[in-house]
């Protein structure tokens, strides 16, 4: 028996070996809260259950993801199919999503604690459905030993909304109630417009040496693009700190992960910034400006991930 429902053109085509239909429930009763058109990723998607009926009920863009071979044939079911094993550092690379969901999943992941850092990277919210504290039946996830671990770990980052307990019968023969979460998403969209600005962090950056790299993860284009927001920000502690020295002298900056579309940067604010509040400059691995053919008094959606630590 499969692992997982098949369901296809509205119905249940074979049954699988998880209660599908009522866990299917607790992602719903998110889903219908979220702005439409929405747009969601599924981790660890299997036959691709709950992509195939998110897709079905609200017309949404769905990325279902796993290397569980068989999901190929969601290829042709409006969803975008990643069928292949993946881990946090592919993640951080993806545009934002409004909603993702890793259900039963976590504990297969070797770098588990990055990869719930980026499904929480999201707009609205994250679902995630862990292993019961009490299980001890796997013999091949990879984070076997973490159980309890990644229980307490999404525990403490949800929102008080346990979604409900899901029966899970091990091969111990025991049957266990794996509890699904609701987490809050990270990732705020902001809308600026365009602006030159006088260049100075551009003859900065120019004198950096690779400590500034190793940090953002990419060597970023040496230049900010800069944009003008209609409100005043508050995007909370910073990712990264970072001193930049230029011969004696020296200025602070402050970055926070961002994402234009699929391309990911930093949000960045100079200690002695020359605009105002209502500023951001942008750091990328590209020349913004060219990758996205943008003139001055152009407006750009931009996901910048806050930090409320």
């Amino acid at each position: 028996m499969n692992y997982q429902d098949v369901w296809t053109d509205g119905k249940l085509v074979r049954q699988g070996e998880r209660d599908c239909a009522s866990r299917y429930e607790a992602v719903r009763s998110v889903a219908k809260t979220l702005p439409a058109p929405f747009n969601a990723l599924d981790l660890g998607a299997h036959l691709g259950y709950f992509s195939t009926r998110l897709v079905e009920d609200f017309d949404c863009d769905v990325t279902a993801i796993d290397d569980y071979e068989p999901l190929g044939w969601a290829q042709s079911y409006r969803l975008r199919v990643v069928n292949q094993r993946v881990g946090a550092r592919w993640l951080s690379q993806q545009k934002r999503h409004d909603l993702t969901l890793a259900l039963s999943v976590l504990h297969h992941m070797p770098d588990w604690r990055d990869v719930l850092d980026e499904l929480t990277a999201c707009r609205y919210y994250s679902i995630i459905e862990v292993p019961h504290p009490d299980e001890r039946w796997f013999r091949k996830a990879a984070a076997r030993h973490d159980v309890t671990e990644i229980y307490e770990a999404v525990r403490d980052r949800s929102v008080g909304a346990l979604l409900g307990e899901f029966e899970r019968v091990g091969k111990d023969r025991k049957t266990y109630l794996r509890p699904m979460f609701l987490l809050p998403g990270r990732v705020q969209t902001h809308v600026g417009k365009v602006f030159t600005g006088s260049g100075a962090n551009s003859r900065w950056m120019l004198s950096f040496g690779d400590d500034l790299p190793r940090q953002l993860g990419y060597i970023p284009f040496w230049g900010s693009l800069n944009i003008r927001l209609p409100e005043n920000h508050s995007l909370g502690p910073p990712a990264i700190d970072y001193v930049g020295r230029r011969g004696n002298r020296t200025r602070d900056y402050q970055f926070w992960r961002a994402w234009i579309r699929d391309i990911p940067c930093h949000v960045m604010i100079p200690g002695d910034r020359h605009h105002g509040p209502d500023t951001l400059e942008i750091v990328a691995s590209t020349k913004l400006r060219d990758r996205y053919d943008l003139a001055d008094g152009d407006t750009l959606p931009i996901d910048i991930e806050v930090n409320t630590a």
